[in-house]
């Protein structure tokens, strides 16, 4: 159902702002507010397939909210632009704060460029072109006031290489005019970017905060901050590090070269920056995506053209390959989809990142539909809501994003099957493509009729004024009611209507709807944004008190020429006494003695106008066993959760009551059914396994009761771990670890191991295939920790169960089969002798 998570999900806010940030240079360090800064960088200049950036970052607001969160999870902590940031450029701001990036902004002086020129102070065209090119940057900077997450601004990049294709006369008249610039704009940082080592003398220069440098020697820094002590006082900036992925000898991609380079380079400079008298402030990685346009004359064409560079891998740097990501076209101009390189893991990993788990994910989310409200196919409105509906839309929401047309979506709900987001308040009218984002890469285009009013009303959307409970079929309204209508998509509302922003009062809309119940036209009281919440509208309506009782029939608003869906509802009648049900006629639970809880949820429904406050009452409870169950209203799903005290009697499938208790009789019951699984004294398991040939099967069963299983050629492939605490006998949560996948999985895997406690009792069991990529540190893990004996001999598709003990002599039990199910069975005492 569209919009089934109103409360909570609508009242998200897209940011925050942040406290007055301030950034300075003590000495030879970068602080924020008074702690030590270092800069972990990317260079941002995400041109998509088949443009040329220019002098303007001029791309696709919907990029922002693709790259910076994966920016900030894989550890950096700063974006470096070349080209300037429009001044109307509203989407980059919150996107920035929202993923807790900071940005050194570039002032390209490409646009001054004139071989024929000066910048000579002593001559009058020289002083007039300076006196230009100070103004712009100073114009520049002011479109920064305010701004938070501004560490410094950057005049120019490498000016002074080519000098004389660029401007007459000599480089120095650049870097007097760099110190004019800092001068102009005292109380912001200020730096230059220059090439390799070609640092000039620092006399002049005394309002240039740092140096940025860009040190592309390939997979070392080969002595360069030696050399840079030597030749500045001033901090220094890496401004660009790293290599490229391709290979120009066997001209094929070399995306494995390009992540032990980095981590080569990310190893050498952390060794730097935390030296005592280190004068570097960071590094930025030279490109977070590739740029084509780099590559040679086409820039629809991933070209190779590279220049020779002794430093790297096949000895030439190719300009287009730098990217952490590749890139492929997706339909939609501007908006290519991203294929992740090892360098981003390898990134990741030393800079303290935290990529999802397993990464890189495989799934290509699926867009089946675009919709307005309860699944159907109607147009979507100007600053209302839209949902996506789809498959693999996302994992974890931070990584989630959508496009319409060109514009970012800003998102109020997401799960792994369904998005919510309001329209742009800027969409073009008519007919526009859509997709979504995960994690970089792109769904399908789906297609969206955008209108200014397109009215809906969410399911469940309906209430009684002034009370908390849905009206619906069976809990319908009566004569006279005032009902609350909430939808979405009836356009414009007074002066709100930015983007991602909510109104701050209610606000009136400029067309008021229409409404209708069955055949008969309702009066409509008021229409409007409801404040806080993001695209949601309230429209208050009146039944009239002749309004004869009727069956179910369908509410409706109607605006702009459109009608809305129809919201099922009944009017009731004298004879129509209120009551209530409940979602479900029993709930299972199974707890272990001194484990951790178990939650269900409950449906309260109201039937006949019924609306008022229930509380709950059990019957029949054992002994040692809790419940909580909290009071709630119709149209909520309550939480019922069940504890087991440690020393809980076992229990199977015992019986008690839930009781639904209200004023409006008869009370309702639940049968709750409770399963109370031991932790102390002799339990008895019994670890099954089923490799590729034997059955695709990891199954762990405890005193006669399966605990967890999982089956292979998906989710469940790989090892399987339960651990339960030696001395309690409580289990804790399974792990699963897809090692034919990804070596990521099996290092994830000896994490793990490495990190249970000593005493800990581990049942382990492999299902389908687990041998793959498993990595010699997992091996050494399932070797040192459970005290493994085959799994070094372990082949493709074997079967293999285990059960150990942390910290023991050797392990308990294990067995490995190329072709049969293994089966382990043991009684084991807990808490453990």
């Amino acid at each position: 159902m569209l919009y089934r998570v109103l409360a909570g999900g609508l009242l998200a806010v897209l940011f925050a702002t942040s406290g007055n940030a301030q950034f300075e240079i003590r000495g030879s360090r970068l602080y924020l507010d008074g702690s030590p800064f270092l800069i972990r960088g990317v260079a941002y200049s995400p041109t998509p397939i088949g443009q040329t950036a220019g002098a303007l970052l001029d791309v696709s607001a919907c990029l922002y909210n693709r790259d910076f969160p994966l920016v900030a999870r894989a550890g950096a902590n700063t974006l470096r632009l070349y080209a300037r940031l429009r001044a109307d450029d509203a989407a980059f701001w919150p996107a920035l704060q929202a993923s807790k990036l900071y940005v050194l902004a570039g002032f390209p002086l490409d646009p001054y460029y004139d071989p024929a020129a000066t910048l000579s102070p002593a001559t009058e065209a020289g002083r007039a072109l300076r006196a230009r090119i100070v103004l712009d940057f100073n114009n520049y900077a002011a479109q920064f006031q305010g701004q938070q997450r501004l560490i410094a601004l950057v005049f120019g990049n490498e000016v002074a290489v080519n000098y004389g294709q660029k401007f007459s006369g000599p480089a120095r008249d650049f870097y007097t005019l760099a110190q004019e610039a800092a001068l102009a704009v005292r109380g912001t940082l200020v730096t230059t970017a220059v090439a390799d080592t070609a640092v000039p003398g620092d006399a002049d220069l005394p309002d240039l905060a740092f140096w940025s440098v860009n040190l592309l020697r390939g997979t070392s820094f080969a002595g360069a901050f030696e050399e840079l002590r030597q030749k500045t006082a001033k901090p220094v900036l890496v401004a660009e590090f790293g290599v490229d992925a391709w290979d120009a000898a066997s001209q094929s991609e070399a995306a494995d070269a390009q992540a032990g380079a980095l981590r080569s380079l990310t190893t050498e400079l952390a060794r730097e920056t935390s030296r005592f008298d280190s004068t570097v402030l960071g590094g930025v990685w030279s490109s977070w995506t590739d740029e084509w346009w780099k590559g040679g004359a086409d820039p629809a064409r991933h070209g190779a053209d590279g220049t020779a560079a002794s430093g790297f891998p096949d000895g030439v740097r190719n300009p287009g390959w730098f990217g952490l990501w590749g890139v492929t076209t997706t339909g939609l101009p501007g908006l290519d989809t991203l294929r992740p390189r090892p360098a981003l893991a390898a990134l990741a990993a030393a800079w303290g990142g935290t990529l999802p788990d397993p990464w890189p994910l495989v799934q290509t989310p699926r867009v089946q539909l675009l919709a307005a409200v309860n699944g159907g196919s109607l147009p979507v409105a100007r600053g209302g809501l839209a949902t996506f509906f789809g498959t693999d839309l996302t994992g974890e929401a931070d990584l989630t994003s959508a496009c319409l047309g060109s514009l970012p979506v800003p998102l109020v709900y997401a799960d792994t099957s369904q998005l919510n987001g309001q329209v742009p308040w800027e969409a073009p009218i008519g007919s526009v493509d859509a997709l979504v984002y995960r994690a970089g890469v792109a769904s399908n285009v789906a297609r969206v009729e955008v209108r200014d009013v397109a009215p809906g009303i969410l399911d469940r959307g309906v209430l009684e004024a002034g009370k908390p409970c849905p009206a619906s079929v069976a809990n319908g309204v009566r004569p006279g009611d005032y009902l609350e209508v909430y939808g979405t998509g009836l356009g414009r509302a007074g002066a709100a209507g930015t983007t991602g922003l909510v109104a701050a009062a209610a606000s009136p809309t400029d067309l008021a709807p229409r409404a209708y119940l069955g055949s008969r036209e309702l009066r409509v009281l008021y229409s409007g944004l409801v404040p806080g919440v993001i695209g949601l509208y309230q429209t208050n309506v009146g039944v009239p008190a002749d309004f004869a009782p009727a069956a179910p029939t369908g509410l409706r608003l109607t605006a702009g020429g459109l009608e809305s869906n129809s919201y099922p509802l009944a009017v009731l009648g004298e004879a129509d006494q209120p009551g209530l049900s409940l979602g479900a006629a029993t709930l299972s639970f199974d707890v272990q003695a001194g484990g951790p809880p178990q939650t269900r949820y409950l449906s309260i429904e109201g039937r006949n106008g019924f609306c008022e406050v229930v509380r709950f009452s059990v019957n029949g409870l054992p002994e040692g066993v809790r419940i909580a169950v909290p009071i709630g209203f119709p149209g909520e799903r309550v939480p019922v959760t069940i504890e087991a005290a440690p020393l809980t009697r076992a229990l199977d499938g015992l019986e008690a009551a839930l009781v639904a208790e209200s004023r409006a009789g008869p009370n309702p019951a639940v049968q709750l059914r409770i399963s109370v699984l031991p932790s102390r004294g002799d339990l008895a398991f019994r670890i099954t396994s089923g490799g590729g040939r034997a059955g695709l099967i990891a199954q762990f069963e405890m005193a006669g009761r399966t605990i967890f299983q999982v089956h292979g050629g998906g989710a469940g492939r790989g090892f399987s771990f339960v651990a339960l605490n030696g001395d309690t006998g409580v289990l804790g949560p399974p792990r699963t670890f897809d090692t034919w996948l990804s070596e990521k999985a099996a290092e994830a895997l000896a994490d793990y191991l490495y990190g249970l406690p000593l005493g800990a009792v581990v049942l382990g069991a492999i299902a389908d295939e687990g041998s793959l990529h498993l990595t010699p540190r997992a091996r050494a893990a399932l070797r040192e920790v459970l005290h493994s004996q085959t799994t070094d001999a372990l082949q493709y598709q074997d079967s293999w169960a285990i059960i150990s003990r942390v910290g023991a002599a050797g392990a308990i039990a294990e067995g490995r089969s190329p072709d049969r199910l293994v089966v382990l069975e043991r009684v084991l005492t807990f808490p453990a002798p």
